[in-house]
């Protein structure tokens, strides 16, 4: 393996390792009720979402800005399921139905959240292809040039 992959697989269960020793030293988990587990484990799915993007597009070069997008929907939902999971987990779980309330937020948020990434994902496939298709193109153009500059210079 190389050393940055190494690096970049540490660099992303930082985040797991750093939370769940925080959440087991600060919360009582002897206490805990369905709300603050249906959080823990949503938050669970947003930083999983968050890695969704990487996997999805193993492109170098130009076509890696294709997964920008992507990029930033996982991000910008993760962090609001950081601060929807905080809410839940600190602030209101002691209600009877927080715990139903809680579940059909976060379920909405990450339905909403899949259904862009993959409507992007989707997308930034057929720009891939429509690209491809135009460097083809392109190619064949310039074939027929050069061997009409031949033909001409014959």
């Amino acid at each position: 393996m190389k050393g940055t992959t190494i690096a970049s697989i540490g660099l992303m269960l930082l985040f797991p390792l750093v939370f769940n020793v925080l959440f087991f030293l600060l919360v009582d988990t002897g206490s805990m009720n369905a709300t603050r587990w249906v959080s823990y484990a949503f938050l669970h799915v947003a930083f999983l979402t968050l890695l969704l993007p990487s996997l999805l597009n193993k492109q170098n070069g130009e076509e890696k800005v294709l997964s920008w997008s992507l990029v930033a929907v996982a991000t910008f939902y993760f962090i609001v399921e950081c601060v929807v999971a905080a809410i839940f987990l600190f602030w209101w779980y002691k209600s009877d139905t927080a715990y139903i309330v809680a579940l059909i937020t976060q379920v909405v948020l990450f339905a909403l959240a899949m259904a862009v990434l993959l409507t992007g994902y989707l997308m930034n496939d057929h720009t891939r292809k429509s690209l491809e298709r135009d460097r083809q193109q392109l190619e064949e153009a310039k074939k027929q040039t050069e061997n009409e500059n031949n033909q001409t210079n014959e």
